[in-house]
């Protein structure tokens, strides 16, 4: 009996994902560290031994609590919201940890309870390479209107 413990899926960590352009910088999700938004997002690495070895962001939209329609998940639970993965395979891309820097800070709205340092992740995929994206297609009710153009019409989120 071999005594290697299977790989597991990592704990995901809460995160916000940061879109800087000539009007400005804009924080997408963020809502479990302190951001006003109605989209948790977590960053997430993964080593199944069923997937291909990866890295990503999961945003999650939150699903209509009408009893008109009810959506569960693979265990049979009920479902309260819809996740989007974006995932970018091992071998795929770049990436570079920094600390935020003063003037990055200055520009970013202030998390609401935040107290502990914030580091900025950059990630690039290498020439000709593309993501993977999960979770596109599935039935979806939003919460909100503004979701359900998102998600269901190809609205952009957040002006992104």
């Amino acid at each position: 009996m071999s005594s290697k413990k299977p790989r597991q899926k990592a704990s995901p960590q809460e995160c916000a994902i940061l879109c800087e352009d000539a009007s400005g910088v804009r924080v997408i999700g963020g809502q479990k560290i302190g951001y006003p938004s109605n989209h948790r997002t977590t960053f997430y690495h993964t080593r199944q031994p069923n997937r291909q070895p990866s890295v990503g962001i999961r945003i999650m939209f939150p699903r209509s609590s009408s009893t008109d329609v009810s959506f569960f998940d693979y265990e049979g639970h009920l479902s309260t919201t819809l996740a989007i993965e974006i995932r970018l395979h091992a071998g795929t891309w770049t990436s570079t940890a920094e600390e935020i820097s003063p003037e990055l800070e200055k520009k970013l709205p202030k998390p609401e309870g935040k107290t502990n340092p914030m580091c900025l992740l950059r990630f690039k995929l290498k020439g000709g390479e593309t993501a993977s994206v999960d979770g596109i297609g599935l039935p979806f009710v939003a919460e909100c209107e503004d979701d359900n153009l998102i998600v269901n019409c190809g609205h952009p989120l957040d002006g992104v």
